[in-house]
């Protein structure tokens, strides 16, 4: 897992709709200005009426699709989890689309800059062990991945 990598997310879909849409009703509000600005002789009254009232309904309509927008971008923020270093996902302790509570620890991560293992070594090798020199860790639990190391106490 890299640093700052997303855990769990809203629904992109949902979110690209949204943006679709505020996209849209900002055309359609250049589009209402245009023709507003083209409202001279020979439009008559009801013309430039009826132009001025497709502006203001395509502006209402713009901030309730922004607003629409800006409040799913702030669910989606508050619903992203975020690595705070690079590691390794060890546990994941929760369901997709169930609630957590404050105090619940959902992810674990491995950080493998400070990850510490007391190993046992044989008598015949232990004299083949030097401080500093390099190792490479296997865990059980993580089955196929290799942690490089160094030993730094005998």
């Amino acid at each position: 897992m890299e640093e700052g990598q997303v855990l769990a997310k809203l629904d992109d879909t949902t979110i690209i709709s949204l943006q679709e849409a505020v996209a849209q009703v900002r055309i359609n509000l250049r589009n209402a200005e245009e023709n507003l600005e083209k409202a001279e002789e020979p439009y008559t009254e009801l013309d430039v009426a009826q132009a001025e009232a497709a502006v203001v309904n395509t502006k209402v309509a713009l901030e309730a699709a922004q607003k629409a927008l800006d409040e799913a971008i702030e669910r989606l923020e508050m619903a992203t989890m975020v690595a705070p270093f690079a590691g390794i996902v060890t546990s994941v302790n929760i369901e997709a689309g169930k609630a957590v509570s404050a105090n619940q620890v959902a992810i674990e991560l491995a950080d493998p800059e400070r990850f510490e293992a007391d190993i046992l070594v044989s008598e015949i090798d232990i004299f083949n062990i030097r401080l500093g020199a390099e190792a490479t860790i296997q865990v059980d639990a993580m089955s196929g991945i290799s942690l490089p190391a160094e030993v730094t106490f005998i």
